[in-house]
């Protein structure tokens, strides 16, 4: 009896082991299959992105634009394909043997990375406001491509903008706000018309010299400085200057009746307005108003005057 049931155990055992080694041997199958697939799709992405590199970047094909991303990719702001397309275009315009050299690339999963190499030379059409300086660039990029159904749904980029700018040959300049620049000149335009009062207010030459109002004013005034009288007189730096030396003016007053400020850029700004003075010119006592233009530029760390003129208000 006892050798009966040891036999049927034995059975039993037999059968849920083979029953076990079935079981996992489907497992393995199944996980080995998956695999497979997922090395295939893998493989297929990264052919993607290979041949996007080298048809888009490379070549200029914009329907390859088309063909890789789905229409509701992610790529950066307010991404279209027609827009990229565009962008493609302008990037091959300003840079006709521009490339990107893939070094790197991989895949897992869904996603695709890249690190290429962007290559290039600066003669074609301007770009960053900037004219072709004949300049050759070379600037890394890493790259994050998502792909669904075999579109890429999802484009992330990242590389040295900055770096590129620099070898084109762009003199970068730090952003200056336009409402502080304006305050800026308004300053040195009052300062400006404080200091025409000194200098005309009935002083011998020598005096002025002394009081460094002079010196003064030879720093404010740009070497091309040009002024034009009411009478359509022009007097450049030099001239300007010697006039105190004889002059016979004595001005009690100076006040700015208003004063108007347009900013050009970082570097230069015009001022407008218009001054009351009164005093007495050779022992004549004289109340007028002129309207004035005064066309600043950024120079030394500081406001210079490039040009002058005055008109009599009547």
């Amino acid at each position: 009896m006892k050798q009966t049931i040891l036999r049927i155990t034995l059975m039993i055992l037999m059968f849920a082991s083979c029953a076990t080694v079935s079981q996992s041997s489907g497992t393995d199958v199944a996980k080995s299959s998956v695999t497979e697939i997922k090395n295939v799709e893998e493989e297929a992405n990264i052919q993607k992105v290979r041949s996007y590199w080298e048809e888009v970047w490379g070549k200029g094909n914009l329907q390859a634009v088309a063909d890789f991303y789905h229409p509701n990719a992610k790529h950066g702001d307010d991404f279209t394909i027609e827009g990229f397309q565009k962008g493609v275009a302008f990037q091959r315009e300003a840079f006709p043997d521009f490339k990107a050299t893939i070094t790197d690339i991989f895949a897992s999963g869904d996603k695709v990375i890249t690190e290429v190499i962007y290559t290039g030379t600066h003669t074609g059409r301007k770009m960053f406001r900037q004219d072709p300086l004949g300049k050759a660039i070379k600037v890394p990029g890493l790259d994050i491509f998502t792909f669904k159904d075999g579109k890429c749904v999802n484009h992330q980029h990242v590389a040295d903008h900055l770096d590129l700018v620099m070898q084109m040959g762009i003199k970068l300049q730090p952003f200056k706000d336009p409402k502080i620049l304006e305050q800026d000149v308004r300053k040195a335009g009052i300062e400006y018309n404080e200091l025409m009062k000194h200098l005309k207010s009935g002083q011998p030459y020598e005096e002025l010299e002394k009081s460094g109002a002079i010196a003064a004013l030879d720093s404010l005034l740009a070497k091309e400085y040009i002024y034009t009288s009411r009478d359509g007189v022009a007097s450049d730096k030099k001239e300007s200057l010697e006039d105190y030396k004889n002059l016979k003016l004595n001005l009690y007053s100076a006040d700015m009746l208003n004063q108007e400020v347009r900013i050009i850029n970082n570097d230069a700004a015009v001022e407008t307005g218009t001054v009351r003075y009164r005093g007495i010119n050779n022992g004549k006592a004289f109340d007028i108003t002129k309207r004035y233009t005064t066309t600043w530029v950024w120079r030394n760390n500081r406001w210079q005057i490039i040009a002058d003129h005055t008109t009599l208000v009547k």
